[in-house]
């Protein structure tokens, strides 16, 4: 590519790319204003991206006709010095879906048009197709996540005010684990670790995720702690065998557990740092741990493993990949669920194979393991080159993984201080919590968080009355939720 710099008869620079002209070579300035003034988009958007601008002579017109906008480029032309006047700058070599979705949120992602400079059209109409089809990715994805949270924003916060509600019996942990901790997923690898963990199970501690419960209790393990962090009806379901038997359940205040299995067991309360309930232990004056939020339960709580101990942690049955046959150890209380609807028509062994065609989210926790730092105690236990590599994570047979648990010593009680809430101090706290969400809900930001979806919409809407409509919907919506949240607490 050959580059030649040249001043225009304005006085301003202008230069050539293999001898064409990628500006006026008599007035840039009014070039770029002329453009800006014959592309108009139908709203405003959140984000607005040049492809390959050359000079900035397109920036003051872009932001006089949409100030709030974030406006940048993606560079394709290296040698092109001015780009500190924008607000963001993508060099097209480092342009991917993860890089373009680490600066912007869904909503932005959602909210975005391109410009593209139309020599840029000509010279680079390759590199542009990517970007495009990046884009188009990029896009699929936020708008898959921002139809979820749509729908999980207003269930985390009414389940958090029903974990306070239902919230009896509660740890006040502030120790270190020091016995290595053994967390067990449910992939069917945990098969092969069970022997191992019984032997061991009273010199090692055990952190179940949900998924895993009846496969311990069938095999006679009682675990120390079961994690659950997702905040949907049927991640509960694996809870069940709580109902009967009493355990220690670490619960962030945003997920879903059934009511009588809250009340009946004891609770190792957990908050994230972000969202609208990120306050309400503190409010409440009850100690809680700080956890990490996850796409995977697996990954929330291995953060809190690390957080506990200074131990080696072992993983088993984090699989991580599709397998033949169950996607489980059985038994596993969905898997017991759907067979209740197996028939000559629908049988298991059609619904068993369709499940294993699911790769793209188990791809997306395996990129997280991978990218994991300081994982030097950190080991999964699996059979040697059966599945995908975890990054750094060393991988260890279960006969290594029984090697290593050889005379440890007996593990200690580290929940002995439980923690009681009388009926009448929990009546106070959910008028104090719900004092607080009512405000909050007042807040325009607070709103968008919870109607991200609605707050797109608004976005797009090329009139007033448009406008209006959204409106009005979002804040019969936001009433309903207060309502809702109103009658949880008992408040008339």
């Amino acid at each position: 590519m050959e580059i030649s710099f040249l001043q225009t008869k304005s006085g301003n620079q202008t230069f050539s790319v293999d001898n064409i002209f990628f500006h006026s070579k008599y007035s840039p300035e009014t070039e770029a204003e002329r453009f800006i003034a014959a592309n108009t988009f139908d709203y405003e958007p959140k984000v607005i991206i040049v492809i390959e601008p050359g000079f900035s002579y397109l920036y003051p017109f872009l932001k006089k006709k949409y100030p709030d906008s974030k406006i940048g480029i993606i560079r394709i032309i290296e040698q092109i010095p001015d780009s500190s006047i924008w607000d963001f700058c993508i060099n097209i070599n480092d342009f991917s879906k993860q890089s373009f979705s680490s600066l912007f949120n869904e909503s932005e992602i959602l909210c975005t048009q391109f410009l593209c400079w139309p020599v840029a059209q000509k010279l680079f109409s390759d590199q542009i197709k990517n970007i495009y089809s990046v884009y188009k990715e990029a896009f699929e994805e936020a708008k898959s996540l921002i139809i979820t949270r749509q729908y999980f924003e207003k269930k985390w916060l009414i389940n958090a005010f029903q974990n306070i509600k239902y919230l009896n019996e509660y740890i006040d942990f502030n120790k270190k684990i020091d016995v290595p901790v053994v967390i067990t997923a449910s992939g069917p690898s945990l098969e092969q670790a069970i022997p191992v963990i019984k032997k061991h199970s009273n010199h090692i501690f055990i952190i179940c995720l949900s998924s895993a419960i009846s496969v311990l209790y069938k095999n006679d393990i009682i675990p120390d702690l079961v994690l659950t962090s997702d905040g949907g009806f049927w991640a509960g379901q694996h809870l069940k065998k709580l109902s009967v038997n009493k355990n220690i359940i670490a619960l962030p205040v945003e997920a879903f557990c059934q009511k009588n299995i809250k009340s009946k067991n004891v609770i190792l309360p957990l908050y994230y740092s972000d969202g609208l309930t990120k306050d309400f232990f503190s409010l409440s004056n009850i100690n809680a741990i700080k956890a990490e939020r996850n796409g995977t339960v697996s990954g929330t709580t291995l953060e809190l493993a690390r957080k506990l101990t200074d131990k080696p942690v072992y993983f088993c049955g984090l699989d991580l990949s599709n397998s033949n046959g169950f996607q489980h150890t059985q038994p596993n209380e969905i898997e017991l669920n759907s067979s209740l609807h197996d028939c000559k028509m629908t049988s298991q062994e059609q619904r068993v194979s369709k499940s294993q065609f699911n790769t793209y989210s188990l791809s997306i926790y395996r990129n997280w393991f991978c990218n994991l730092q300081n994982v030097s105690n950190i080991f999964r236990i699996i059979k040697k080159d059966s599945q995908a590599s975890l990054g750094k994570i060393t991988d260890i047979t279960a006969e290594e993984f029984e090697t290593k648990l050889q005379n440890l010593p007996e593990k200690s009680n580290y929940f002995n201080e439980i923690q009681t809430i009388d009926p009448q101090t929990k009546k106070k706290i959910l008028q104090k919590l719900y004092a607080h969400t009512q405000n909050l809900l007042q807040n325009q930001k607070m709103q968008e968080q919870l109607f991200p979806l609605d707050y797109v919409s608004l976005t797009h809407c090329k009139n007033d009355e448009e406008k209006q409509e959204v409106l009005q919907r979002i804040n019969e919506n936001n009433d309903k939720l207060i309502i809702k949240i109103k009658k949880i607490c008992g408040i008339k």
